[in-house]
């Protein structure tokens, strides 16, 4: 389990699964046994690896910090997503592009191949050959 906390050592949010940029990484043996059910940022305290109530706590009182590196490593994701569709959409295009010019020679030779096959004829034909 990771938490994270705040300047006063009081924890703000945890993480079951996955984690946050600057969490501490405990061992869930710590932790109170009513921790998830009853938790409230601030209301429990982190200090000297003990996980334990906040004495001082009054709901609505914490002054959460907010999560800026969370957000801007979102929002980086979100635009290395974008620059990868975009790179998809441009990949799949020239893909399209290269089919159809394929498709165009094939339509081409195929041509060819009838118009010498004609001309293959003409000349059985005109040497008297079957």
């Amino acid at each position: 389990m990771q938490i994270l906390l705040n300047s006063d050592n009081l924890i703000t949010s945890y993480a079951i699964i996955g984690g946050f940029d600057g969490g501490i990484e405990i061992d869930d043996s710590i932790l109170p046994d009513t921790f998830i059910p009853e938790f409230k940022s601030g209301k429990f305290l982190y200090e000297n690896e003990k996980v334990t109530y906040n004495n001082n706590f009054q709901e609505g009182i914490i002054n959460e910090t907010p999560i800026v590196n969370e957000i801007n490593s979102d929002s980086k994701s979100v635009e290395q997503l974008k620059t990868m569709v975009s790179n998809l959409q441009k990949q799949s295009l020239q893909g399209t592009k290269l089919s159809m010019q394929m498709a165009q020679q094939n339509a081409k030779a195929t041509q060819k191949i009838v118009e010498l096959e004609k001309e293959i004829e003409k000349l059985k034909e005109a040497k008297g050959v079957e």
